[in-house]
């Protein structure tokens, strides 16, 4: 494993996100990774058009729309890797995570052992 070697980044947003990751979570993660260029290995991709009548429904796992949009969400992640070359390391990464110190090596490490690894306790804001 090479630290120049890339890892893309893949982010999901829905409704009003994107002002957090465009202000936020992606200059957290250039802050922290250098390495990791947002034109080339970040990602964003979207839910649906922003709808402003829609409320946040983070954590509302028995809602029959926010599990639609999860759905939509594994369909979208997998459009992104049939672009990707067959041996990259992705990062699947909820919208509001802020990065605070480097995890890119670690990450990298991780995928040269493991096909998938996945944030502990099954939360699926890591992947």
């Amino acid at each position: 494993m090479a630290i120049d070697q890339p890892l893309y980044i893949v982010m999901f947003v829905e409704g009003e996100y994107d002002k957090l990751l465009k202000d936020i979570v992606v200059p957290s993660i250039i802050k922290v990774e250098p390495t990791i260029d947002p034109s080339r290995h970040i990602f964003l991709i979207r839910g649906s058009d922003p709808d402003p009548e829609r409320f946040d429904w983070a954590g509302m796992t028995d809602y029959m729309p926010y599990k639609e949009l999860m759905r939509l969400r594994i369909e979208r992640y997998e459009k992104v890797l049939q672009r990707l070359p067959l041996d990259s390391k992705v990062l699947f990464l909820d919208c509001d995570i802020i990065a605070t110190s480097p995890f890119k090596q670690e990450i990298l490490h991780y995928l040269d052992h493991y096909d998938f690894v996945m944030q502990s306790s099954y939360i699926a804001g890591i992947w």
